[in-house]
């Protein structure tokens, strides 16, 4: 059972309460609907004045827009100024600036040119935006798919939502774009998901003003730069998954703010810094995994009020100490678990019932996975 389906099948096990505003059941199977757009492009009313006003007041409310998001003007040379030069002069959507979808649509232009959309592995933008076979070979080049939910309706994290299959900045509506879902109710950004797919740059913290984004899966990329603190304003947030990148810094302590979080998977990047004790914080978490960084310190005793863990991995950071015990007592009550940590297989401290085996030395240190001896009796 791979990491995802532990974690889908104690959510379906309803093991973890999650609050029903937040997460509420829908009737009916689970679908992907076609998206309802009533946040269409408003015709223009002519030819000489788009969207009912002048092209420089229309270029004015998207740049004050965008300077909204991003928090002061846009400055040259800057991802921001991409994504805003794209809204006003090349999408040809033609999004106007009373549409309430415009902040949503920069936004995602701001992530593509963040992350280095021209070079993704696949669905990058057409190479000309008003070409119908550029558009066409771009979307030829695009097979990416959102990971379903399963258990549908069962499952207290489905919603109704719809999956994007086009390439980016392709003139639709940008919840069609692939990597992306949104919600059928508010067609509102719900998910942004890729994984091997050459991402790049740095992480936009633009991501912040997504108020209903709850999946953010960005995983084996190459994306650098820190996690930003701006995303502890992404209240929603359920899955936060950035491992097999290159990021750096620290965990900054609003991501320890999403009590809703059920996955917060990191591992493999570059990070430092110290596990903070407000990590107690997240009753709801069943995925940790911050192994193969450069984290340092003790792992703060806190660390056992996360009843609701299924799988926790700590080892090969750069000295990172403390006591597992807590955590080891609620871990090992869960039909199925998973357990990684640092610690000398021959020294004292091992729970009753478990065998240390050994993975790899590092440094005299031993990575070494606790599984519990199972047996039917």
């Amino acid at each position: 059972m791979n990491e995802e389906d532990v974690i889908w099948d104690r959510l379906l096990q309803d093991f973890v309460s999650l609050p029903p505003t937040l997460f509420p059941t829908s009737a009916g199977p689970p679908t992907t609907p076609s998206p309802t757009i009533p946040d269409s492009p408003t015709l223009p009313p002519s030819s000489e004045q788009p969207c009912g006003i002048s092209p420089t007041l229309r270029s004015e409310l998207l740049t004050n827009i965008a300077e909204e998001v991003s928090g002061g003007p846009i400055i040259a040379g800057t991802y921001q100024e991409r994504a805003l030069n794209w809204l006003i002069g090349q999408d040809e959507f033609f999004v106007c600036p009373d549409n309430p979808k415009a902040y949503q649509r920069y936004i995602l232009a701001a992530f593509y040119y963040a992350t280095d959309g021209d070079n993704w592995a696949e669905c990058s933008a057409p190479t000309s935006f008003d070409d119908p076979d550029a558009i066409a070979a771009a979307n030829a080049n695009c097979d990416i798919i959102t990971t379903p939910i399963p258990g549908g309706n069962l499952n207290p994290l489905f919603l109704p939502t719809t999956q994007g299959d086009k390439a980016w900045l392709t003139p639709v509506y940008e919840c069609e774009w692939a990597g992306i879902t949104c919600r059928v109710e508010t067609n509102c950004v719900d998910r942004i998901e890729f994984e091997r797919n050459g991402l790049g740059g740095i992480l936009p913290f633009e991501l912040k003003d997504l108020d209903d984004l709850r999946f953010l899966i960005l995983e084996r990329g190459a994306t650098q730069g820190t996690i930003p603190v701006e995303f502890g304003d992404i209240e929603d947030l359920v899955f936060l998954d950035l491992d097999f990148n290159q990021l750096e810094g620290t965990i900054p302590d609003q991501i320890y703010s999403f009590t809703n979080l059920v996955q917060l998977d990191l591992n493999n990047n570059l990070l430092s810094g110290t596990i903070s004790p407000l990590i107690g914080n997240l009753r709801n978490l069943i995925f940790f995994q911050v192994s193969e960084n450069q984290f340092t310190g003790a792992i703060p005793p806190e660390i056992s009020q996360l009843t609701s863990l299924v799988t926790g991995s700590f080892e090969l950071n750069e000295n990172l100490s403390g006591s597992l015990e807590g955590l080891c007592e609620s871990i090992t009550s869960k039909p199925s678990y998973t357990l990684i940590a640092d610690c000398n297989p021959l020294g004292p401290g091992l729970p009753p019932g478990f065998n240390a085996v050994v993975v790899r030395p590092v440094f005299q240190v031993y990575s070494v996975a606790l599984h519990r001896e199972m047996h039917n009796t």
